[in-house]
């Protein structure tokens, strides 16, 4: 049986359309474009769509990062229209997510499209971009301590 699409994973998870629109903005001549809505509970869904790739990539971390410091409870990437990201669209989201996460923000992965998913498979990052928690938050018991969730070193 072939698997859900990652939208039918978390509707939840999808920008309301009766809500109006943050920003939009294009990146890489048009190849990839970044709109912005309201999110769930306070949080900024940012709808991607295009290809992230060395080109597309390079503005996009500092969008993004500039983007969840706008929204203190954090932002959701929706992923489900990329239909190409590379390891240097990987890194885009990382160093994105290391920013906001310096600033005191979360910026998680909520839907992501088939080639997305299947890269952060193969790199074993999905944890990275997943995790909503801000670093400072506790561990639940029994977790294994990673990057993402382990306490800051004081």
């Amino acid at each position: 049986m072939p698997r859900p699409s990652p939208s039918h994973r978390h509707p939840a998870a999808r920008p309301r359309t009766d809500q109006p629109v943050l920003g939009v903005l294009s990146l890489a001549d048009g190849q990839l474009t970044l709109r912005l809505a309201p999110g769930l509970a306070g949080r900024t869904t940012a709808v991607l769509k295009g290809e992230i790739d060395l080109y597309g990539g390079a503005g996009l971390a500092e969008a993004l990062a500039r983007a969840a410091l706008d929204c203190p409870a954090g932002l959701d990437l929706d992923l489900t229209a990329v239909r190409f990201c590379d390891c240097a669209g990987l890194e885009a989201l990382l160093r994105a997510r290391e920013q906001a996460l310096n600033a005191g923000r979360t910026l998680v992965i909520s839907t992501a499209s088939a080639p997305v998913e299947r890269l952060l498979t193969l790199t074993h990052s999905r944890h990275l971009l997943t995790d909503a928690r801000p670093r400072d938050r506790p561990m639940v018991a029994g977790t294994k301590p990673t990057a993402t969730n382990r306490p800051p070193v004081r």
